[in-house]
């Protein structure tokens, strides 16, 4: 078993290719996956302990994640095209006293751009031939065991908007619609823009990405998820 630190901009397939350059074995998988704009800590086996991969599945995970307020997209995450964007004033008092909300278990949907698979085709294919609407998204039992706030800042957009397109441009891979939402990041034309910082320890299959949506939402605000740190699986951190 092998605990590593996996970066921003890389798939776990990525990863694995980088870690086969490293280490003797015959094979490696992984036990859980990182979106490629999310980073942190992720398992990974070689070899004969490959078989024991549903060991490492369902364990619970850490996350230190920021929302940034004032923009929505696609996927949830500043890795998909932008929906829509205004000045955004969170009423931080309001979600700190809310927090409970979103706390205990609940069915939590898939977010559009997944990997779950529906009718043989996973969703993110779905929501890029525009064939949502004619299917059900599905739902996953998921439990948020304890969330908090850590911090909150206003920050200037341009240097943000930098910041966003630094991140995406760290992708290796070219099949996430690149070109597309660097465009459309670049578009964007906001004075302010408002991050909390949040940490929740979950089960695991819980999409942080869906969380920041759902949190938006109850702001009655557009939100997505800006970074996504995972901390610990089980008992193993960083």
């Amino acid at each position: 078993m092998l605990l590593s630190y996996k970066s921003i901009g890389i798939t776990p397939n990525e990863h694995i290719q980088q870690l086969k350059k490293k280490i003797i074995c015959n094979k490696i998988c992984y036990a859980g996956r990182l979106d490629p704009m999310a980073h942190g800590l992720m398992i990974y086996l070689t070899d004969e302990e490959c078989k024991n991969v549903k060991l490492y599945l369902g364990l619970n995970k850490t996350y230190r994640f920021k929302i940034l307020f004032g923009v929505s997209t696609d996927t949830y995450d500043i890795l998909g095209k932008i929906t829509s964007f205004n000045e955004s004033n969170i009423d931080l008092n309001l979600l700190r006293d809310n927090l409970d909300i979103f706390k205990g278990e609940y069915e939590q949907e898939y977010p559009p751009f997944s990997s779950q698979v529906v009718d043989k085709k996973p969703l993110w294919k779905h929501s890029l031939d525009n064939t949502l609407t004619k299917i059900t998204i599905p739902k996953k039992k998921i439990n948020i065991y304890d969330l908090r706030v850590i911090s909150n800042t206003k920050v200037n957009f341009k240097d943000l908007q930098e910041n966003i397109l630094y991140r995406i441009n760290l992708l290796q891979s070219n099949k996430f619609r690149k070109k597309e939402i660097i465009s459309n990041w670049e578009k964007i034309n906001l004075k302010n823009a408002y991050i909390v910082e949040l940490e929740a320890e979950v089960s695991s299959g819980t999409y942080i990405r869906s969380l920041c949506h759902r949190i938006g939402k109850f702001l009655n605000t557009n939100a997505i998820a800006y970074d996504i740190f995972r901390t610990k699986i089980g008992n193993y951190d960083l």
